[in-house]
Formats: C-alpha cells, structure tokens, sequence
C-alpha cells in the first residue's frame, strides 16, 4: 500500500458523501454545515469543504481529511480507514510481491497475534489483563491495539502453532520461538503483556513484550530482526 494508492483511494472518494453517511449535512454556501459528531452542540458549528476536501469544526477544533475523519469516528488507525474507503470505493487493495513471498510468515504472526489476544481474556491470562486495567488501560483500547498475553510456560504458542500447520522453520523465521541452551525450541515470549508491531500496510511483523515481574532478563522485549521486521525501521 503505497503513497500512489492512498492518493487514489483519497481522490475516487467524495468527503461529503463520507461524512454525511454519519452526519445530517447541509449546504451553506461553497461548504456543507452539521451538528459536530465530536462534542454535542444545538448550533451546526461543523463544516465541510468539498473542494479543499476537509472538515473543520469551529465549537471543538477537530479538523482533518476524509482519512482523520475515519480514524476518528471508526476507532481505528490510519491503514485501518484507507482499507475502508478503499472498500467504500471499489477499489482492491493491491497485494505486494512481497506479502505474497512472505505470506507463511505473516501468516504465522497473525496467528501468533490472535492467540495472544485471546489467552489474554482467559483464565491463564488473567495477570496480564489485570496488570494492565491497573495502569488504567481500558478494554476499548486493549481491543483496539489487539493486546495480548504471553504465558509463563514457555511452548503453549509452539504448541498451538505446530497443532495448526506451522512449521517450526516458518516459526523461527517469523521471530516467534528462539532455540534454548538445551537445544530444544521455546517461544520467544513468556509471561509478558504483548503489544504487536504493524507495518505501514497495517500487517504484524513483530511483538513488543512487557515483563510482569522482575526477572534477570530485559524488563522490555521486541522480537529479533526478521525478513519482515527490522529494529529502528
């Protein structure tokens, strides 16, 4: 998903189309006029510009392109609200020689980043979701981000992954178990709160992971450079 792509999904999209599927929009001059869908009002102080292709309201400030204005009323990030107009559009989101020659990995990520997100709502992962309600991280947003759990065991994802077709090879090369001093595989991840790494095309190429408790590695963990995730990038 390229700068060429968002460009194109940006001009085959009317803002005043967009917006007025979610707000009662009227003409008031060159621009369209409604209540601001941000903060409650009884005078229409939210305006439209569909030559400039952007909103503005003048009671609370909020402003941006027909992208912002999904993020903002969708909850969801920036690739997030391409990908929806996108759709809105008709327009195919393109699939990259490399997501094609990469896929068992990002496959395997994706899958990795599902069972976090899942063993953080059981009962196995009841620290994790307890270590982060108390640091008055609501749900909404764990949801959003797609936050998981790492378990203290150290092969439960191994377990899972190979019980669903994945190879230990695809394993290793996507990051996600490491091989112990005993020679024997592990995940890379144990008794950590887990928060997953995008790429611009909003795919999971790696996982950050927070320790629980003190222990005599790094507090702070992200996973080894791969052919999809390189620190610093």
């Amino acid at each position: 998903m390229d700068r060429e792509f968002i460009e194109r999904v940006r001009e085959s999209v009317d803002i005043v189309d967009v917006i007025g599927q979610y707000v009662e929009l009227k003409r008031s001059g060159r621009s369209y006029k409604g209540l601001c869908p941000f903060h409650r009002e009884k005078t229409p102080s939210f305006y439209v510009d569909p030559e400039k292709g952007v909103y503005h309201c003048f009671g609370c400030g909020a402003s941006g392109n027909v992208f912002r204005f999904i993020m903002e009323m969708e909850k969801v990030e920036f690739i997030e609200a391409v990908k929806i107009l996108a759709q809105k559009a008709g327009i195919p989101i393109p699939e990259t020689r490399s997501r094609r020659k990469y896929e068992p990995l990002y496959k395997a990520l994706e899958f990795a980043a599902d069972f976090y997100h899942r063993l953080l709502f059981s009962e196995t992962g009841r620290t994790g979701l307890n270590f982060l309600l108390g640091r008055k991280i609501e749900r909404d947003m764990i949801n959003l981000f797609n936050l998981g759990f790492a378990p203290p065991h150290g092969k439960m994802l191994l377990k899972r992954a190979k019980e669903s077709g994945f190879s230990e090879e695809v394993l290793v090369q996507a990051g996600l178990i490491t091989k112990g001093s005993d020679g024997a595989y592990h995940d890379l991840l144990r008794n950590r709160v887990v928060f997953p790494i995008y790429n611009f095309s909003g795919s999971v190429v790696g996982f950050g992971g927070r320790a629980l408790e003190k222990t005599s590695g790094p507090k702070y963990l992200n996973s080894p450079d791969t052919k999809l995730f390189k620190k610093g990038e």
